[in-house]
């Protein structure tokens, strides 16, 4: 089934599972599956939250992501830190059963805190907001304008 989404949407926030957060209706809610879907360069705000984890297709789908994103426009991102839980559960912070939850609850994919910064930065984006707790990182970056 092809489902075609043509959108000049604001904000968009996108979701894995089958519910969908019908929180805010200035939001709109997408699948990842049909995140292709969405013109490029139509959003000023996009949401993946901690979408990545729960892809194989990570680097795919951060691509697009940010080719949703008009100039200016903010990327939001959340995620499990692969370092941090490896370090956590190495010093004892963690026993195996926390580990596992936060390693395997649905999740296909990791990455760490530093490798996703740096792959917002080789795509041009500006980082304004970053934070690492506990175990997950936070990141929130922009979509400069070209400057020649």
């Amino acid at each position: 089934m092809d489902i075609s989404i043509k959108t000049q949407s604001d904000r968009v926030e996108f979701y894995v599972d089958d519910k969908h957060p019908q929180i805010n209706d200035n939001i709109q809610y997408l699948h990842l599956t049909h995140a292709q879907s969405l013109d490029n360069a139509s959003c000023i705000e996009v949401d993946l939250h901690n979408c990545l984890d729960y892809t194989m297709e990570r680097d795919q789908i951060l691509q697009i992501a940010i080719s949703k994103l008009r100039y200016s426009g903010v990327l939001r991102i959340y995620g499990i830190d692969l370092n941090m839980v490896m370090y956590n559960a190495t010093s004892g912070n963690l026993n195996i059963q926390q580990t596992q939850q936060l390693l395997y609850s649905g999740k296909l994919s990791a990455d760490t805190y530093e490798n996703v910064v740096a792959k917002l930065k080789q795509a041009q984006l500006t980082i304004i907001n970053e934070s690492l707790t506990d175990n997950q990182y936070f990141i929130t970056a922009k979509r400069e304008l070209k400057k020649n």
